[in-house]
């Protein structure tokens, strides 16, 4: 089935980015709406017009019928992500980041809703972490000055599972790295399809393929493409995520480290540390079939 994005398009329909949801002028024919003020789940295709109240299934709005298998799954990721986390607010005193970051340009940390607090994270990056329902379900921070503190996620005992929660699918292909800014930078240099788990820890891992297959599923995917950190413990998660992974999901690669590194001449441990011009090899690598 056709993602959102994809069905705005074929009807002609035009739309932006809000955080990891959809605006379009609402679809209500009584309301003449100048600004764009109905807000779509870029996920389940529920939609609502906070100008005029109108709310509308965006799917069934243009007769596309939901079958049983997409209802069932966009009411189990929204369920599991509402039970994980509940919702909560930007916090008061937000600063957006105005600089770029690790080499991220500012236009992708401000597609990601990056900010500055000086109140409650003082020298910290921050990234609201949205769910499948869009709702922001916690914060990832990270000290901006220094490269060995690790993340912190806030409030304390959240538990962020894959971001972003609705990635942009290329070539039926859903690319999973570790870390937060390994996925944010492949979406400043052009790959939208990746998406990232928060690291290798075991009590994640169970959590994580549930997510990862659900995600492929909902999207479409026929292709997941493990791209972990290039070390002993990304290594280790991959064998266990491809094991359960492969009966689950048409296809599983493991991505081609070694490949990457004799194209770009370079040791890498992971996307972040990748120039923009080495995206390139990446891509190349990526749509170079390779045995699991």
């Amino acid at each position: 089935m056709m993602t959102v994005e994809e069905l705005l398009i074929s009807k002609n329909v035009i739309s932006q980015q809000s955080g990891q949801s959809i605006l379009i002028k609402c679809l209500n024919p009584a309301h003449e709406d100048n600004n764009p003020s109905m807000r779509i789940n870029a996920t389940t295709g529920d939609s609502h017009c906070f100008a005029c109240g109108h709310s509308v299934n965006i799917y069934r709005h243009f007769g596309i019928q939901l079958n049983k298998v997409n209802t069932k799954v966009f009411k189990l990721l929204a369920k599991l992500d509402k039970r994980r986390n509940p919702s909560i607010e930007l916090p008061e005193g937000n600063t957006p980041i105005t600089a770029r970051y690790r080499d991220i340009s500012i236009e992708t940390l401000k597609h990601f809703e990056a900010f500055h607090n000086m109140l409650y994270f003082k020298d910290k990056i921050c990234i609201p972490i949205r769910g499948f329902d869009n709702n922001i379900k916690c914060f990832i921070t990270r000290d901006m000055y220094s490269n060995e503190s690790r993340y912190l996620v806030y409030p304390k005992g959240a538990r962020p599972v894959i971001f972003p929660a609705r990635p942009t699918i290329t070539n039926k292909t859903l690319v999973v790295v570790e870390g937060i800014f390994d996925a944010i930078k492949a979406y400043d240099c052009g790959m939208k399809n990746v998406i990232c788990t928060f690291g290798t820890s075991a009590a994640l891992v169970k959590t994580t393929m549930e997510a990862i297959i659900s995600t492929a599923n909902m999207l479409g995917c026929t292709r997941v493409i493990l791209a972990l950190d290039n070390d002993t413990p990304g290594a280790t998660t991959t064998e266990k995520l491809t094991e359960f992974l492969e009966s689950r999901v048409p296809m599983v690669e493991t991505f081609n480290w070694q490949k990457l590194v004799d194209m770009i001449g370079k040791d890498v441990k992971d996307f972040g540390e990748l120039d923009k011009e080495d995206f390139f090899a990446v891509q190349a690598v990526l749509y170079t079939k390779t045995k699991t």
